[in-house]
């Protein structure tokens, strides 16, 4: 108990040292290096999640009996990273444009797109994840014959992340051709 306060204490000390940090770098007004931070700290923190999916996953394999169930969540893991890596590599990309001050491009618009699309079906998969241990667990009788579906409250976070990244994408599109059109008429 007193390590898990420990541990607690060292995360919550951590998260307000970055955000303090953060602080400090947007009164700089450095643009630079707020980007250099945040592509190192969007590096770091991908790492830190895959590795902790795939150590988590690891341990929940070799500590439980293969069942259905297990099989579903193993596989909702997958595609969640698979889509999260998706959604990584698109910020690293975003990132580097920025570093480059290619701002008004569509491939720009194209990867915050994807990345709101890459959101929501991450939202599908967590909602069919749930639907899918709910069957096996009425079908296997674990409830008392009632179809019960389990799902956490993440997919709504997901979804309303993924539709604010696809209209920023679109309002970005029109303001690249807002863009290129005053470019032209100059």
């Amino acid at each position: 108990m007193q390590f898990m306060f420990i541990i607690l204490t060292l995360l919550a000390s951590g998260i307000l040292g970055l955000a303090i940090y953060i602080i400090y770098l947007t009164k700089k007004n450095d643009l630079k290096e707020i980007l250099r931070f945040f592509s190192k700290f969007l590096i770091f923190v991908f790492g830190f999640f895959a590795l902790a999916y795939v150590v988590l996953s690891l341990v929940s394999l070799i500590s439980k009996s293969l069942n259905e169930v297990s099989m579903i969540l193993l596989l909702d893991l997958s595609f969640r990273g698979y889509f999260f890596y998706y959604i990584f590599k698109d910020a690293l990309f975003l990132m580097n444009q920025l570093n480059h001050e290619s701002v008004f491009e569509i491939r720009n618009a194209d990867a915050v797109l994807r990345m709101g699309k890459n959101f929501i079906l991450i939202t599908a998969i967590q909602i069919l994840t749930g639907l899918g241990i709910s069957v096996v667990r009425y079908i296997g009788g674990t409830y008392s014959k009632e179809f019960i579906i389990t799902i956490s409250s993440e997919p709504l976070l997901f979804i309303v992340v993924g539709f604010i990244l696809y209209i920023l994408a679109l309002i970005y599109r029109k303001a690249i051709d807002i863009y290129e059109e005053n470019r032209l008429t100059v």
